[in-house]
């Protein structure tokens, strides 16, 4: 039986596949990564918010591989899902997006591994630019890729690390609310009243 070719997924890949993800996806099948991943990288699109990455710092984490309803392993289909996830990524870096044909038995993987920019983050340092990315994203007109929203739905996914209790906590101190839904919706209230003021100034 020939085998499949399958993209990791930690992050948001989980809850929001995309369009050619979502399509050629013939199955979703949970597992524990292959390497440990923390919040370790701020991400541009998403307003400068943390995202995960292949840490040694981290733990490995309850993620998924999106399998393929595609024919085996062809040279140019794996090229093809490369290209696709670099797309989604957003990124022209061909060596940041990697694939392997020994971390499981009946797949071909194939994930992104972006470098780490800080080993050992603060959970106070996260909570501050998970909270900052939500007036940029308002700005960008991207509010839902704020840093809150992407926490609070890998904890809905099950996605666990090490730093992930205090940096929730951390947010919630910050904002002064219960829960991360009433987080991400106190600072998206505010940012839009930012932006609406008569002498607002864009970030830059």
């Amino acid at each position: 039986m020939s085998r499949k070719i399958a993209v990791l997924a930690y992050g948001s890949l989980l809850a929001h596949p995309g369009e050619f993800f979502g399509k050629y996806m013939k199955s979703l099948k949970r597992c524990c990564t292959p390497f440990p991943v923390e919040y370790c990288r701020c991400a541009k699109g998403r307003g400068g918010a943390p995202t995960l990455v292949k840490s040694k710092n981290g733990s490995k984490v309850n993620g998924g591989l999106i399998i393929l309803d595609l024919d085996g392993f062809d040279k140019n289909n794996i090229y093809f899902v490369k290209r696709k996830l670099m797309g989604r990524e957003r990124t022209k870096r061909t060596d940041f997006i990697k694939h392997r044909d020994k971390l499981f038995r009946s797949y071909l993987l194939i994930y992104s591994d972006f470098p780490a920019i800080c080993e050992k983050p603060n959970p106070e340092c996260l909570a501050e630019f998970a909270i900052s990315s939500v007036r940029e994203c308002v700005e960008n007109r991207v509010p839902f890729k704020n840093g809150i929203r992407y926490l609070m739905e890998n904890i809905e996914w099950g996605i666990e690390t090490p730093l992930t209790c205090q940096y929730k906590e951390a947010i919630l101190k910050r904002t002064g609310t219960k829960t991360l839904d009433e987080a991400e919706t106190h600072e998206l209230d505010k940012a839009y009243w930012q932006i609406r003021r008569p002498d607002y100034k864009k970030l830059t």
